[in-house]
């Protein structure tokens, strides 16, 4: 699976930066309209693809859940 640049989920649109170091394997950030994912660990190890494909639903559950305005975002 290739993991796409941008994404729109409702009527926000997120740019996906990857190799972005956050100190965890994932990030969204709401104002910005950034989901951040790792391609490292926190010891600069490469991480498995379907990790990082992981990590890359992981935060775009998230964003739906925020565009649902639901309580698990």
């Amino acid at each position: 699976m290739k993991i796409p640049k941008e994404i729109t989920v409702g009527k926000t649109t997120y740019t996906v930066r990857r190799g972005s170091k956050t100190g965890c394997l994932g990030h969204i950030d709401y104002q910005t309209k950034i989901i951040s994912v790792a391609t490292q660990d926190a010891y600069g190890n490469k991480l498995e693809s379907e990790e990082v494909h992981d990590t890359f639903w992981h935060e775009l559950t998230h964003a739906v859940l925020h565009d649902m305005n639901h309580p698990l975002r």
